[in-house]
């Protein structure tokens, strides 16, 4: 499913208690482990691909990644994609000890503000028809459903 809404005009209201507060920076190099282990429990893709992906998204100047962090834990990245002053969401993950604690609410509604607050009015991402967490979430946040693709396998 490919789901949009408008980027909202500030940040968040926050609402969560200081202790249950996700730290959210800009990733660089030096967080490429935190991703990589955050997206490997998230989605259960071998390290080492996961790994050349971010580096290759770090170098190139449409992606940048973001990293919540719960004191010193890795609780969930994501990553921004913005071609053309569009922007996408990709590779949104929480690892499975943080999931249902509200932590992907904050981390997803700070990095639309920050998108919306860059001039990037419209933001889209994609998730698979049978993550219904994930859908709900996106859902509960406004998102609404633009397209539905579907993938057959065809014989050669």
């Amino acid at each position: 499913y490919r789901l949009e809404r408008d980027a909202p005009a500030t940040a968040p209201a926050e609402d969560w208690p200081a202790t249950a507060r996700l730290t959210i920076t800009r990733a660089g190099p030096a967080d490429v482990e935190d991703i990589v282990n955050v997206q490997a429990a998230a989605f259960h893709d071998p390290a080492d691909e996961i790994r050349d992906v971010v580096l290759a998204g770090l170098a190139g100047p449409e992606e940048r990644f973001y990293l919540g962090r719960l004191g010193d834990s890795p609780v969930g990245s994501l990553k921004v994609y913005t071609p053309a002053g569009r922007a996408g969401v990709y590779a949104f993950g929480i690892a499975p000890q943080y999931r249902r604690h509200g932590y992907g609410s904050q981390l997803l509604l700070r990095v639309m503000a920050e998108l919306g607050a860059e001039g990037h009015p419209h933001i889209w991402l994609e998730v698979e028809q049978y993550n219904e967490p994930a859908y709900a979430l996106y859902r509960s946040l406004g998102f609404t459903l633009t397209t539905a693709y579907g993938y057959f396998n065809l014989p050669i």
